[in-house]
């Protein structure tokens, strides 16, 4: 599951319905709505998404392709219809995938990159109706497990992703290279979801697992004294058993974090997506 806010204020999520196959809803009028016929262009199934929402509106949505040996497949929504971007165009199979928009709308793609087996991460930008790569093509040392891109007042993205063995980070990266800065995680990191704000302030997102559930741990980075503190708590979240099963954060325009989650306590299998935000470090329901 993703989410995303467009600039109107519209709340999006994309999620994998009871078929593994793609669908994107919509909060309007105080319930959620299915955004357009998306299986008109995706009617197979998918693993890993993204999605982005551009300043005019529109919608765009990526995900391990099925039909292409699980390389990575953008469409976007735009006039009430779904169309397709760009289709099976990584290297290799991608596991993990973000989306993301400069100011100039143009935009950029993160993924682990499982090209010859690496699972390194890889970001690519659009260029003549296609994505092209950067320098930034397998950059990690070592193989990652999650990645997710945004924008800040910057032309080009920062990533955030996490690696197997309980090491955190995220990275500026542009067409000379990356450069990195380390995040302080706790032990045993699943997922990992990085937001930027206008100020150029950073959020990180990820799960830890207790022993028992998957909660939630947000992080904010002051760059001016190099601090990063949790905002809400540690794992907030509170799950006693079983917990989040996917999440992401977003900011809206008025740079106010919110993150929605998917999540089960009673084990039978049904999960519940819950959105909040948070004001002066304090979540809201």
């Amino acid at each position: 599951m993703v989410f995303d806010i467009a600039p109107d204020g519209t709340k999006y999520v994309a999620y994998k319905n009871a078929d593994n196959k793609l669908s994107v809803d919509a909060f309007i009028n105080g319930s959620w709505q299915a955004v357009g016929n998306v299986s008109a262009v995706s009617d197979i199934e998918v693993s890993e998404l993204a999605m982005a929402i551009n300043d005019s509106g529109g919608v765009l949505v990526g995900y391990s392709d099925s039909s292409q040996a699980d390389k990575a497949t953008v469409i976007v929504f735009e006039n009430d219809t779904w169309f397709m971007v760009d289709e099976g165009f990584s290297d290799g199979a991608v596991s993990s995938l973000s989306l993301g928009f400069n100011s100039n709308d143009i935009p950029y793609i993160a993924f682990r990159d499982e090209h010859n087996g690496e699972n390194k991460a890889t970001v690519m930008k659009m260029g003549e109706g296609e994505f092209e790569e950067m320098n930034s093509t397998r950059f990690t040392d070592d193989p990652i497990s999650a990645i997710n891109l945004d924008f800040g007042s910057l032309d080009d993205p920062f990533v955030g992703y996490y690696q197997s063995f309980d090491s955190c980070g995220a990275g500026l990266t542009d067409d000379s290279g990356v450069l990195i800065i380390a995040v302080p995680c706790a032990s045993a990191p699943s997922d990992a979801k990085l937001a930027m704000d206008s100020y150029d302030y950073l959020y990180y997102a990820y799960t830890t697992y207790n022993g028992s559930a998957q909660n939630l741990n947000v992080l904010s980075y002051d760059s001016e004294i190099d601090v990063w503190t949790h905002i809400g708590g540690e794992e907030f979240t509170n799950y006693s058993s079983y917990g989040i099963s996917s999440f992401d954060l977003k900011l809206d325009e008025n740079n106010k974090p919110y993150v929605a989650f998917s999540a089960n306590e009673g084990g039978d299998g049904s999960d519940t997506i819950t959105v909040m935000s948070f004001e002066n470090g304090s979540r809201i329901q």
